[in-house]
């Protein structure tokens, strides 16, 4: 489907879908949702509670002696080339 198109089937303009497609520019919710349908997409949202597991494991990492990330760092590396 060409922008065009796409800015027709979403009612709004083809040099609007052209700047948020390139990144410089945001739709708002409405225009978002609009121009997904217009494609045959449906948008979803979903709220979680926030998961800190990768800054936890980095504090961890950090905490370490310089000794122990290393032969961390190495046992992770063999891990992945033995799989």
């Amino acid at each position: 489907m060409t922008q065009l198109e796409l800015a027709r089937r979403a009612g709004t303009s083809q040099s609007a879908i052209a700047l948020y497609e390139g990144g410089r520019r945001s739709p708002t919710m409405d225009t978002l949702q609009r121009i997904l349908l217009a494609a045959g997409l449906e948008l979803r949202v979903r709220l979680e509670v926030a998961d800190d597991h990768d800054d936890q494991l980095a504090r961890w990492f950090d905490s370490l002696p310089e000794p122990e990330r290393r032969r961390f760092l190495v046992g992770q590396r063999a891990r992945r080339a033995a799989s």
